[in-house]
């Protein structure tokens, strides 16, 4: 069996993410792509956010995003898209206690700690393995869904990009 595509994944997640915003009610401020300015000139980028080549955006997604949540370690592209996608909106750390949380609802007894590491993984790929993929992304999308509500309940002004982030899941 195959691990997760990189590329598969970054396809779903750009055509969410959608191309330039400057939104005043968006925390993020300025992004291209679902990258903050802030993040790209963290990254070297110093050029306009509109023009942000998408070898950089490529980058970025790779380095701080796909490699630390173990996507390219996942037998389940679905859920590999699942998690990055989640990783990028919402945090790495985030995604990771939701794939955590999903797992442990399917009776899997990890520790919530925002990183995926050697068990989650394992335990991902195990319950992929035993035909309970669509379960898991069940799980960790009612979940994910979850944190986009409680979200816009501690900060109402998000509410008018709630019905995105629901759709996105």
């Amino acid at each position: 069996m195959n691990n997760a595509d990189f590329q598969t994944a970054l396809k779903i997640t750009l055509k969410n993410e959608g191309g330039y915003s400057d939104n005043p009610n968006d925390s993020g401020g300025e992004t291209n792509y679902g990258i903050t300015k802030s993040m790209a000139v963290l990254n070297g980028y110093t050029g306009p956010m509109k023009s942000i080549p998408m070898s950089t955006v490529e980058l970025i997604y790779l380095k701080y995003y796909w490699l630390p949540l173990q996507c390219a370690m996942m037998i389940s592209q679905n859920l590999a898209n699942n998690v990055f996608d989640s990783g990028v909106n919402q945090g790495p750390g985030t995604s990771a206690k939701i794939l955590q949380k999903s797992l442990n609802l399917m009776e899997e007894n990890l520790n919530v700690d925002g990183v995926i590491g050697p068990k989650t993984l394992q335990a991902a790929n195990n319950l992929t393995n035993q035909g309970k993929e669509n379960e898991l992304i069940s799980n960790f999308s009612d979940i994910r869904k979850g944190y986009y509500r409680l979200l816009v309940k501690e900060f109402p002004k998000n509410q008018e990009f709630l019905n995105g982030w629901l759709a996105r899941c």
